[in-house]
């Protein structure tokens, strides 16, 4: 799907693997621009935002906060305990999250509500930044993967809808916005059962 600007992402990871490793708290986005301080050597640089502005600039993104989101996710999961996890090439964000939709019956009206508003066009990259922790948290618990290039392309499919619906008037067909697109794969992961 976006072939060239993943592979940017991939090399962007790479080369600042040992970054994220390293025990960090990105509790907000905001968190990820901050500078760094280091015992007795005052403020360093934060390799995060110079991995982010990479990220922006490369991979052909709208708004830095997606690529802020897209690090920013990819960071907790590789250093943060309560999100670290590997991906797995098996599975796609939306289908994660329908097996997680069908584990617990008894849950499931709420965390049908739950992706919907994970979906919501009308929520900002920080609460979606929020929305997607709890969601990866519940997937660490219940040992649910799924793979880098999905995490990649959540964060350019809800891009490029941000960025369309701020045209006037919006120029989007109706399986191009991000929320009717993840809606109908996890459907349809659910259908197979």
């Amino acid at each position: 799907m976006h072939d060239t600007n993943y592979k940017q992402y991939t090399a962007v990871v790479s080369l600042w693997e040992n970054e994220l490793h390293r025990p960090h708290k990105i509790k907000t986005l905001q968190d990820a621009f901050l500078p760094v301080f280091t015992g007795g050597h005052g403020a360093t640089e934060n390799r995060g935002k110079l991995a982010i502005m990479k990220i922006y600039n490369e991979c052909g993104f709208h708004d830095v906060m997606a690529a802020a989101w897209l690090w920013s996710v990819t960071s907790s999961m590789a250093g943060r305990p309560s999100t670290r996890m590997e991906f797995s090439d098996k599975t796609t964000i939306p289908q994660a999250w329908a097996t997680l939709i069908d584990l617990h019956e008894s849950r499931e009206a709420a965390r049908e509500r739950r992706f919907t508003q994970w979906t919501s066009p009308d929520s900002d990259w920080e609460t979606f930044y929020q929305r997607t922790i709890k969601f990866i948290q519940e997937c660490r618990t219940n040992k649910i993967s799924f793979s880098q290039l999905s995490l990649y392309i959540v964060a350019k499919h809800r891009d490029d809808t941000m960025s369309k619906l701020n045209e006037c008037p919006p120029k989007l067909e109706p399986m191009e916005y991000f929320n009717r697109a993840m809606a109908w794969e996890m459907v349809l992961k659910r259908k197979s059962k």
